[in-house]
């Protein structure tokens, strides 16, 4: 095989064989750079095709039954809800819509107190993904998810108006900043593992 450089004056073939030996050198460096930082990152491994497939149907099932209940609460608050009658609250009667969800689909939501008092204690940050989630929202971020093996958990910001305070803060309404709950979303992987095809 004839090389190229063979044209090339001595003194110019050396400063090119330096010059790809100096690339070569940096490409090899990078892409070790590049391993060894992927290893030590807290970026978890990327899963497996079913398990993306999961993941994203359950994404956006989780998006789409937030949407929905919170709409719900919203209207029905709106619509039916006047302070001071003995009529039970929404988010309470929503509570067994929740538990109908759950024994039909596997699919369990819940609210949880973020930054104001929890009005039940069934609605306080129960694990460690809801204390990251909680701590999460009440930073400002809307939609907090975690992923493992068996579930997709979702905790999406309620914004609490000053309507919503008179409960959840009596204490002092309108002075907490930005005031959220959560709806937060556990829907189960196992359901979604396989394209529809193979279903």
């Amino acid at each position: 095989m004839v090389s190229f450089a063979q044209w090339l004056p001595w003194g110019a073939r050396q400063i090119v064989r330096t010059r790809v030996a100096t690339l070569l050198l940096l490409c090899l460096l990078t892409v070790g750079w590049q391993r060894g930082s992927a290893q030590t990152s807290s970026v978890p491994p990327e899963p497996p095709p079913q398990q993306k497939f999961a993941v994203a149907v359950a994404q956006t099932q989780a998006e789409l039954l937030h949407q929905t209940l919170t709409a719900t609460l919203s209207v029905i608050h709106r619509s039916y809800f006047k302070g001071g009658e003995t009529l039970p609250v929404p988010s309470r009667a929503l509570e067994g819509v929740f538990y109908r969800l759950k024994r039909n689909t596997q699919v369990e939501a819940r609210w949880m107190a973020v930054n104001t008092p929890a009005m039940s204690l069934e609605h306080q940050p129960r694990n460690a993904f809801d204390k990251r989630a909680a701590a999460a929202l009440s930073r400002g971020q809307r939609t907090f998810v975690q992923v493992d093996q068996r579930y997709l958990r979702r905790a999406g910001a309620i914004t609490l108006f000053s309507s919503c305070l008179k409960c959840h803060s009596p204490a002092a309404p309108g002075k907490k900043r930005n005031p959220v709950a959560a709806l937060v979303i556990s829907v189960p992987l196992s359901e979604f593992r396989r394209e529809p095809a193979q279903r």
